[in-house]
């Protein structure tokens, strides 16, 4: 099992509900917290967490208005990815909560 760090697990909450991009978690951490948290460190995050397979990486396809699950190859080639945590993910949520 992956062992996540306290900050990717923060990271993790942010996604447990509902959609979100890097830079509104980004936001959501430094309006809550008041650590100045950059885009970058939360994408990395992201992906690590994407890549361990607690969270699902996508691309928000306008079109369609609908969002498209990608690998985590994509999400990181990707301008604008978007992630959601998997039922896995939840349950990491739920392990670190107890």
């Amino acid at each position: 099992m992956t062992t996540h760090s306290a900050f990717e697990l923060e990271v993790l909450g942010w996604v447990a509900d509902d959609y979100e991009a890097p830079h509104t978690i980004a936001g959501d951490i430094a309006r809550e917290t008041g650590k100045a948290t950059s885009e970058a460190q939360v994408r990395a995050a992201l992906l690590a967490l994407a890549q361990s397979g607690v969270v699902q990486a996508y691309i928000y396809e306008p079109q369609a208005q609908r969002y498209k699950p990608v690998t985590h190859g994509e999400a990181a080639a990707a301008i604008d990815p978007w992630f959601m945590s998997t039922a896995i993910g939840n349950a990491e949520l739920e392990r670190h909560a107890n």
